[in-house]
């Protein structure tokens, strides 16, 4: 397993789809609600992807507040 942080748009691309996957379709989130003003490439937030056996498996988005990281919404699809 690795991740890496998403640089091109294609990367921001796969790490919608996955928030999609298991927030919107597995656990009933209003699509409405579940991308906002953070996701983008270069904004206040860096979007990480998680792969497994090179597929993408899982994503996150994290944002650093005086030295310190918070990470959400953490989605991973599970095998």
């Amino acid at each position: 397993m690795n991740s890496k942080r998403a640089a091109i748009d294609e990367d921001l691309r796969v790490a919608f789809a996955i928030r999609k996957e298991v927030f919107v379709k597995e656990q009933g989130v209003p699509l409405e609600d579940e991308f906002d003003q953070f996701d983008i490439l270069n904004g206040l937030y860096e979007h990480i992807l998680v792969h497994y056996n090179e597929q993408p498996v899982g994503t996150g988005r994290i944002r650093f507040i005086d030295g310190v990281g918070k990470m959400d919404p953490l989605a991973l699809e599970l095998y």
